[in-house]
């Protein structure tokens, strides 16, 4: 993730409940840590409390056939200025006829830091969704303009505040784009790795 400004795409999020129950967040503030869970190879650098080094540079998703093969990329980040506004990019058969925007929303560390290894939903409870911001693109659909959204459920195993940064694991969600001339599709992930560190973002 490089230098963003206010400019960066911002994606309005719905909400989605999961099996077996959602968790709502409470209020609170804190950081805390505990061992990594089903962790993957990766080559990145630890952050605070939590050591991500052995973390996936990527998820992939399952897509239809005019979006190709998109993954996420991992990690995220994780703006300043005490939004906590969350930015995942996205890496694959992605040219230049091909630019999904990547996908933005909030993520409340404080609350996360009491509610750790339990489902909660994204969007999060009684947290507002980023505002709507930039637009991609697939060769399929030329000349629509694509706007996207992330629903579903994490499990958060690790939260660091200070630093802002987490690690955790995404269930079945879910990754909307909608475009402006009434086109539409959708991303799955059943289950895979999630985590972010701080971003050089507000």
């Amino acid at each position: 993730m490089k230098n963003r400004g206010p400019g960066v795409a911002l994606l309005a999020l719905a909400g989605l409940g999961g099996c077996g129950g959602v968790a709502a967040l409470p209020g609170t503030s804190g950081a805390t840590s505990t061992e990594p869970q089903d962790a993957a190879p990766g080559a990145a650098a630890g952050a605070g409390s939590i050591d991500t080094s052995a973390q996936p540079v990527e998820l992939a998703m399952t897509c239809p056939a005019a979006a190709g093969s998109v993954s996420l990329s991992l990690p995220c980040a994780i703006g300043g200025g005490g939004l906590d506004v969350t930015e995942c990019e996205l890496s694959g058969a992605q040219d230049n006829a091909t630019r999904l925007p990547p996908i933005s929303f909030i993520v409340p560390l404080g609350a996360l830091a009491k509610q750790l290894n339990m489902p909660l939903q994204i969007p999060f409870n009684n947290v507002p969704a980023p505002p709507l911001g930039g637009y991609g693109s697939l060769a399929a659909y030329p000349g629509e303009h694509f706007s996207g959204s992330l629903e579903g459920t994490a499990i958060f195993s690790q939260v660091d505040v200070a630093s802002r940064a987490f690690v955790g694991r995404l269930q079945q969600a879910h990754f909307h784009w909608v475009g402006d001339q009434g086109h539409s599709f959708s991303c799955d992930v059943v289950d895979g790795p999630f985590w972010a560190l701080a971003g050089n973002f507000i």
